[in-house]
């Protein structure tokens, strides 16, 4: 699959500026299919979130038509998004950018400040300084998009755009998670408790079988549990399943009582 990115071009009359405010042709501020540049350095979001914010915001003004391109009213988009808490689908006025403001305005929108007098010739500084950013010029990132990310900002001499799209190649980085396991083994597995279940109230997933053994965490009621089939008895002779959970970066694998359970 192409990787896209997205970019602020040229205006409708293939100029600079002088054109008309607004995207006359849907092609002043486009996405398109990744293209070598050449670019010379790539900017990765130290942070998923940013990067997808960055992305995101460059994808809606791609698809705002009231945007357009014009190196002369280059910040106009900027001042009306500056006061629009950086929304650009709500960017309603007619107004223009080039490539260098369409870039600030997107990372502005990530909740990173930049000042909208940064051009193609003081990004790389500008985005540096922001300390939000890893800095790539090798390039097996800067000649090939095989191992851009969705949120890359790519800059070259006199043109910046940002990735809008992984590349097939590039392996997007799950968050690793603690596992917190119960001490007690399992020692029974009945298929009949395999499958997914929700806790009918919250409930206390344990270091073992009974309502003595140490609490790993509290579940809420409707948290969902996953059971392999594993199972021990308490020495009140209830029965507690040997339970998977995610909960926020942690996964526990410990016991949860059979009664508060009920199967999906």
């Amino acid at each position: 699959m192409a990787v896209i990115i997205g970019n602020a071009c040229i205006d409708e009359r293939g100029k600079a500026s002088g054109g008309n405010a607004g995207d006359q042709t849907g092609k002043e501020v486009k996405t398109q299919v990744w293209y070598s540049h050449p670019w010379h350095t790539v900017f990765r979001p130290n942070s998923s979130k940013i990067a997808d914010i960055i992305a995101k915001t460059m994808e809606d003004a791609c698809n705002n038509k009231n945007i357009g391109y014009d190196q002369s009213q280059r910040t106009t988009l900027y001042n009306l998004a500056s006061k629009n808490a950086w929304n650009i689908k709500n960017i309603s006025s007619k107004c223009e950018t080039d490539c260098s403001a369409l870039v600030s305005v997107c990372v502005n929108a990530a909740g990173i400040t930049v000042s909208k007098d940064m051009y193609t010739g003081n990004e790389e500084a500008v985005l540096k300084n922001t300390g939000k950013f890893t800095i790539l010029k090798d390039k097996k990132y800067t000649t090939s998009p095989n191992l851009l990310k969705r949120g890359d900002i790519l800059l070259g001499n006199g043109h910046t755009a940002i990735v809008i799209s992984n590349s097939s190649k590039t392996e997007v980085q799950k968050p690793k998670t603690e596992v917190i396991k119960a001490k007690e083994v399992a020692k029974n597995k009945l298929k009949q408790y395999e499958g997914t279940y929700v806790t009918l109230k919250s409930v206390n997933i344990r270091d073992g079988a009974g309502i003595r053994k140490p609490k790993l965490t509290t579940l809420k009621q409707g948290a969902k549990v996953k059971c392999y089939g594993y199972y021990n008895k308490s020495k009140a002779g209830n029965t507690w399943l040997y339970v998977e959970v995610v909960v926020g970066s942690k996964t526990y694998i410990g016991y949860v009582a059979y009664k508060r359970l009920k199967k999906k």
